[in-house]
């Protein structure tokens, strides 16, 4: 895996134990830093210059190398003396973060990689207040991703009065394995990297109150793969009382990366004969980067890639437990121009997409889309759209009306074609438009002060001006819609959400993304 900083490696070659550098780390430490004891020990933060207080890296679990691969997370030790939390943690093992399509550097992970790599991070303006507190889950499709991406910085949501915090979780087949023999011998099999969340969701309850958070008063929020950690999270009776609101985003339409037990575990033994490991003591014992390429380079035998991802089981998945609980949720107006980019279609085109997205309903699909003004690109733009507008509304028909939901309309600058991109609502809700180097307007400025403050009002029960989705009139919330940070306006028409219930009743998939 990636190597450690210098300190460390020196530390570790000089036999010194991770006591032993902890310490040595708080005696470097600045004089003035903020300071706070949590179950495990003394932490040492640091002060931005807004005055927001930063304590990084800090774990909540211990090293999942080893006898822990593939195991329940299990306590960290207590250390002595005062921990430095000044820098992020190690980012969970995967394969190598790369910038891609309209994912700039911003957007990707950046620290050292291993398995010791259970650790949040923590931002507030005070340390002696009680105040509400947002839990961030990363996204990347189970597979990639850390809490200490640029954009999830969460000193701009502090200055409201927020306390965010920012979690690692384990990935891939390192997080998501399902085997028969661990079915067994743990009792979880595919859900590790679930089992994460839940353990600091508690670390959260139990210790947020030293750094001036409310434990009555959480939010956990999530976009993609952490959209879809939330909802499962919502299914379970492990999380139950350990949050008080949601954010799913991007999204609640979002029902593909949860597979079937049986197929998992099916998958699981496929891979295991693919390493020609015969144990799971063999495979634990297997370089971290080689258990990781081999998953990349593993193909079901009965064709297509296989897929590492939460199992809906026993303990996750299923219908929300909580639906009344207050929720934002929403979407981007263009998700799949990140996965499928195109800069023209002509009519063949069209038509080939619309028989792949609804087959035998296609030509009724075609003519409720059909319009003269419109280019195919244009066209195909707008299905993709409605479409995920659709699994969003039939989502929340299922659901008490406490939900705020919405459409990120506004095509933020950078690489050409990707219009309002999959995860491109990010930089604005987090208020981190700073932390890339795209051209952004005094407009940008304007939508991501606007959804600061909106998201903050959610976490603190104040928010005005936005109504709930209601399943009469069907109002969201639509942001950069025609140069406007705000407007509310109705989702979809019954008649086209008519024909996608139609579609649904008679076998067919609607969902945000289209893959």
């Amino acid at each position: 895996m990636r190597k450690r900083s210098i300190l460390a490696a020196l530390l570790l070659a000089t036999g010194c134990s991770n006591k032993q550098a902890s310490i040595a780390d708080s005696l470097s430490a600045p004089h003035g830093d903020p300071m706070v004891t949590i179950s495990h020990g003394a932490l040492q933060g640091s002060t931005d210059d807004n005055g927001i207080h930063r304590f990084l890296g800090i774990p909540y679990a211990a090293d999942t190398s080893s006898a822990n691969r593939w195991a329940p997370p299990q306590p960290v030790a207590a250390w002595d003396g005062i921990k430095r939390a000044q820098a992020f943690g190690d980012i969970c093992a995967q394969p190598e973060p790369v910038p891609v399509g309209p994912w700039t550097l911003e957007f990707i992970a950046v620290g050292d990689m291993s398995e010791d790599c259970l650790s949040l991070n923590v931002w507030t303006p005070d340390t002696n207040k009680k105040l509400p507190v947002f839990v961030w889950i990363h996204g990347g499709g189970f597979s990639t991703g850390s809490s200490d991406v640029p954009i999830y910085a969460g000193h701009r949501l502090a200055q409201e009065d927020i306390v965010v915090v920012s979690i690692n979780y384990r990935l891939g087949i390192l997080g998501f394995l399902s085997h028969p023999e661990l079915a067994s011998e743990n009792n979880h099999s595919g859900e590790y990297g679930m089992l994460d969340q839940v353990a600091a969701l508690q670390w959260v309850r139990d210790n947020i109150a030293v750094f001036g958070g409310d434990p009555s008063n959480i939010t956990i929020g999530g976009q993609s793969a952490g959209a879809a950690a939330v909802q499962l999270l919502m299914t379970s009776h492990l999380a139950d009382g350990l949050y008080h609101r949601a954010a799913i985003q991007s999204g609640i339409g979002l029902n593909r990366l949860s597979p079937n037990m049986d197929d998992s575990l099916k998958q699981g033994e496929q891979f295991q004969a693919s390493l020609g490991a015969p144990t799971l003591a063999e495979m634990r014992a297997m370089p971290a980067a080689d258990i990781i390429a081999a998953a990349s380079a593993f193909r079901l035998p009965e064709g297509g890639r296989a897929r590492f991802s939460p199992s809906t089981g026993k303990n996750f998945g299923g219908t929300f437990r909580h639906s009344n609980l207050p929720l934002i949720t929403g979407l981007t107006a263009n998700e799949n121009s990140a996965f499928r980019p195109l800069t023209d279609m002509d009519e063949a085109g069209y038509d080939a997409f619309m028989q792949r997205m609804f087959g035998d309903s296609a030509e009724a699909f075609k003519s409720a889309y059909a319009k003269d003004d419109l280019s195919p690109l244009a066209r195909m733009h707008a299905v993709m759209r409605e479409r995920g507008m659709a699994a969003m509304a039939l989502a929340l028909e299922n659901l008490d009306n406490h939900a705020n939901a919405y459409l990120f309309a506004h095509a933020p600058p950078g690489p050409e074609g990707f219009l309002s991109f999959h995860s491109g609502e990010l930089p604005y809700m987090f208020g981190t438009l700073q932390e890339g180097e795209r051209n952004y307007s005094e407009f940008d400025q304007q939508l991501a002060d606007t959804m600061v403050d909106i998201w903050a009002n959610f976490m603190k029960g104040t928010l005005k001006d936005w109504p709930l989705y209601d399943h009469a009139d069907k109002q969201i919330m639509f942001f950069g819609l025609e140069g406007k940070t705000t407007q509310v306006g109705a989702v979809l028409s019954e008649e086209k959400l008519d024909m996608y219930r139609d579609f649904i009743a008679n076998g067919g998939n609607v969902s945000m993304l289209a893959l």
